[in-house]
């Protein structure tokens, strides 16, 4: 009788603990700077130049790597931008735009990824395993 009790208690016990522990994961691969999904992140300019130092850039690698550094920057800008310019907006206001800020975003997305194709280009196997993992290509919005 008391063994079959704690037993019951053990389940009851279980059954409220598990979803809590699953519910405190993260989303894993999915919508973050890594997972490349809608909401990928850009990364931030100031910790640019940690992660050149930490790719071991070489001097013949150090004009292709700032201009994919400028391009980086100037798409953080121009995001940032694009939000400040939506601020007032009304929600008509904001789809009227929608196609051609997309459009805009896809395009300057290609030319980043142009330039970090350049700089990939340069690179040795290391470097270019580090640059995907810790700065993968901006994903395609066409």
């Amino acid at each position: 009788m008391i063994a079959a009790c704690w037993g019951r208690m053990a389940l009851v016990l279980a059954i409220a603990i598990v979803p809590s522990v699953v519910l405190a994961q993260g989303m894993g691969q999915g919508m973050g700077m890594t997972g490349q999904g809608r909401g990928a992140m850009l990364p931030d300019p100031a910790q640019l130049p940690a992660l050149k130092t930490k790719l071991g850039i070489t001097a013949a690698q150090t004009q292709a790597w700032q201009d994919y550094a400028d391009a980086l920057t100037s798409v953080v800008a121009m995001r940032a931008q694009m939000r400040s310019s939506l601020q007032g907006a009304s929600p008509a206001e904001r789809l009227e735009g929608r196609a051609e800020r997309q459009a805009m975003g896809g395009q300057v997305h290609d030319e980043v990824n142009q330039k970090r194709s350049a700089l990939a280009a340069l690179m040795t196997a290391g470097q270019r395993q580090l640059l995907d993992r810790e700065l993968p290509a901006l994903p395609s919005m066409r």
